[in-house]
Formats: structure tokens, sequence, C-alpha cells
């Protein structure tokens, strides 16, 4: 009888034969094809700050935004239906957060280069507290024919 050590061999033999086989049938090497008449532009780029992890249900509908807000401004109390993936390109914007079911609010910042993801039903608002425009841009991934956004009064933070 053969051994674990026999089967787990022939199974790394026929893993290479069946790359082989099909670097033969790809004419001997792997090559991606290469683009024709294709521009992209990188608009905004950023990292989160912590591994991070989205979870959708039945989300259908993708868009992207371009978001500004003046020194001294704010987005305004609301909360979204979906996931949003907000990265910041320029400046540093305060998120204060209420959380359902608890006694206060959270204030996180995140400034230019971060990225970070958005939700759920807590409600939140995010400010400008800089001197300088922030630029922001937001991916929502969200369920079919639902608003970006429902606004929402000051839950008291």
């Amino acid at each position: 009888m053969p051994t674990a050590q026999n089967w787990l061999s022939r199974g790394k033999l026929a893993f290479v034969a069946m790359m082989a086989s099909f670097a033969v049938l790809a004419g001997g090497s792997a090559s991606a094809s290469p683009a024709i008449d294709l521009t992209l532009e990188t608009t905004a780029e950023g990292a989160f700050k912590a591994p991070t992890t989205v979870h959708t249900n039945s989300a259908t509908d993708v868009v992207i935004q371009k978001m500004i807000i003046q020194p001294g401004g704010s987005t305004g109390w609301h909360w979204h239906p979906g996931v949003v993936v907000l990265t910041v390109q320029k400046g540093t914007i305060t998120r204060v957060t209420k959380v359902k079911g608890s006694p206060g609010c959270t204030v996180e910042t995140f400034p230019e280069g971060t990225s970070f993801i958005k939700q759920g039903t807590n409600v939140l608002n995010g400010y400008n507290r800089g001197s300088e425009p922030i630029e922001l841009w937001l991916t929502y991934i969200q369920p079919k024919n639902t608003p970006l956004r429902y606004e929402v009064a000051n839950p008291g933070c």
C-alpha cells in the first residue's frame, strides 16, 4: 500500500505534468496580451491603517465620486445603505460616528494617503478641521436602486 509521502509525491508529479502540458498548449511560454489604445489614470491612492474586511449582501450598484470639503465644512449627519470605501487624496478628514446603543461618539482622523470603510447603519459626520480643502474619493457598493446616503439629525455628538 502506498504511503502518504508517495501519494504526495505522485500529486506533485501530476501537478508539474499538468502545468507543463498547459505551457506546451500555450506555445511554450505564458504571456499576457498587451493593451491597445488604453489609458489609465490613478485618481486616488491610499492604504488602510489596519486589516479590513468588506461584507455585502446583494450589492449590485457601484458609484464612484470625488468629494471636496472646504475648510470648516462637513458632510452632514448621515448613514449609508451599503459599503463605502473612502480614500483621502488631500488633507485630513475627522470622522465622528455615533454607534447605535453606545452612550458616546467616536472620533477618528484619516490623513492624506489613507483609506477607510464605512458600512452599517451607524450615523456619522465628516469634518474638515484644517485650513485647506480635503479631497476624497468614494466608491459606493450598495443594494440596487437605493440612495447613496440617508440624511439624519445630529444624534447628540
